[in-house]
């Protein structure tokens, strides 16, 4: 605590005390700190990237991260208004651009009434701010990330250790996803916004490729006076890198063992066939592909 700057002293000792205390929206600082880092409390242990600042000090996903532990940050926000206060009240490193699968200039729109920044993939980027907030470049995650060379502790096997990846881009998140470099900078744990998300089983699917479980969903009020236990929406899910599947069942027909006397068994010979690994039909949640380098 000696470490704290004196304004969050309070805030921060309620929390690491476990109490009724929170930085973010739906408690996501609380259940993470408790529930997934509880021994990191050597100061400046850990390191975090925030994909999609916005205000760094209200509903903050690693502003605790931040103020509490001291780890180490990067943060990834494209709206100018924000960026001074990103320089004075955070440590994180800021980059000032939007992010996505690869390199690109988009649109970006800016809600009528000042709300949700977002970029518009399906329009012509455009340097006049007629659509709301104007063109914008956008960078690859993983190239920013290397030239800071971030994470200088590694995991066996798994590269460059990243504690948490908090990431909310309204609506954008698998462009970058699933070009982000996983085997490059391992993430610990991923909390991402999810209301957006139209089938969350692509989504897992997705996660469960690369080693990782849906291991909570955080929900917020309705309204600001909403009454207590009242009706809640769902906002982000945390996923946990719990490792990849070392050795999956037979997939192919030539793999199987079906004949003479195993088929003759009831069970077996009524259900020998190959493991089917569920895919969805629609992919924004698939591989990499060549078309994010426009």
């Amino acid at each position: 605590m000696s470490r704290v700057e004196p304004e969050y002293k309070h805030m921060c000792r309620q929390i690491l005390l476990g109490k009724a205390a929170s930085m973010a929206q739906a408690w996501q600082d609380w259940w993470m700190f408790h529930n997934v880092f509880p021994e990191r409390l050597e100061w400046g242990g850990g390191v975090y990237i925030d994909i999609g600042t916005n205000d760094p000090t209200a509903i903050s996903n690693t502003l605790f991260f931040d103020k509490c532990l001291g780890w180490r940050g990067v943060c990834f926000e494209p709206q100018p208004a924000y960026h001074a206060r990103i320089r004075r009240e955070r440590s994180c490193t800021l980059v000032p651009h939007c992010v996505l699968g690869a390199p690109r200039k988009v649109s970006a729109v800016q809600g009528s009434s000042g709300g949700a920044f977002r970029l518009d993939l399906g329009a012509p980027a455009s340097d006049q701010p007629a659509r709301g907030a104007g063109g914008m470049e956008c960078v690859a995650a993983g190239p920013v990330l290397r030239s800071l060379g971030l994470g200088n502790r590694s995991r066996t096997g798994r590269g460059n250790a990243v504690d948490l990846l908090s990431i909310d881009i309204e609506g954008v998140e698998a462009d970058v996803l699933r070009c982000f470099p996983f085997r490059e900078f391992s993430l610990h744990a991923v909390l991402m916004e999810t209301d957006k998300v139209h089938d969350m089983r692509q989504l897992d699917r997705f996660w469960h490729r690369h080693g990782y479980a849906n291991v909570q969903t955080f929900a917020g009020p309705v309204t600001v006076r909403i009454k207590e236990r009242g009706p809640a929406v769902f906002l982000d899910n945390l996923f946990v890198y719990r490792g990849i599947a070392k050795q999956p069942p037979a997939t192919y027909p030539m793999q199987m063992h079906c004949s003479g006397a195993a088929r003759r068994h009831t069970l077996q010979g009524r259900y020998c066939r190959p493991y089917h690994v569920w895919e969805p039909r629609e992919k924004p949640w698939g591989e990499c592909t060549s078309d994010l380098s426009r």
